[in-house]
């Protein structure tokens, strides 16, 4: 919940997706269907390049996977009731294709959100902060949680990066998100 708190004081409703950097990925890319966000929200047409598999926008890294936020929105949700915060939570049934991803090594591109720099919260978005899960009508499964290596530089909110890491599937810590990378490390352009 701490992580949650800390992103939704974020949001500004002020900010608008003129905002974002202009460092989205503009080349040819081979699309998919749409999906609908699991809270029942449709994909924005300005946010499609997040649902597209682009390989030139992705580098790849010997020994990781590259992932999409296609592959990580094969999930579902349910509402689950937790005492310890007396609330109702959407609970995360993962997918067979999402499931084949946990503990593996992967590099995924997506707009950075500094949550809390001092204390190291970041999260990779498949939006930019306005549009995103916490902002905007995104899903969950459309945000991951960073833990960053050691020496990691700084990124700025909306910012384009590519990291590789250890994907972790979470289900149970109402503290963490579904989606956490750890050991994440920028992964430069060519």
């Amino acid at each position: 919940m701490v992580l949650l708190s800390v992103l939704l004081s974020r949001c500004d409703p002020k900010r608008t997706n003129a905002d974002a950097s202009s460092d989205e990925p503009v080349a040819a890319a081979d699309t998919v269907t749409m999906p609908t966000h699991s809270v029942g929200n449709p994909v924005t047409p300005d946010s499609s390049v997040a649902y597209t598999r682009n390989p030139q926008s992705t580098p790849s890294v010997d020994g990781y996977i590259d992932i999409s936020w296609i592959d990580l929105a094969d999930v579902t949700f349910e509402d689950k009731y937790y005492e310890e915060i007396k609330q109702y939570l959407m609970f995360p049934k993962f997918g067979e294709r999402v499931s084949r991803l946990r503990d593996q090594k992967v590099v995924l591109p997506g707009y950075v959100i500094p949550a809390d720099v001092e204390n190291g919260i970041f999260v990779l978005s498949a939006f930019t902060l306005s549009s995103c899960f916490f902002c905007g009508a995104a899903g969950p499964e459309s945000v991951v949680q960073l833990n960053l290596a050691e020496g990691q530089r700084e990124f700025r909110t909306d910012e384009w990066v590519t990291f590789k890491g250890t994907l972790r599937l979470n289900s149970d810590d109402i503290d963490q998100l579904n989606y956490i990378l750890d050991d994440g490390e920028e992964v430069p352009v060519n």
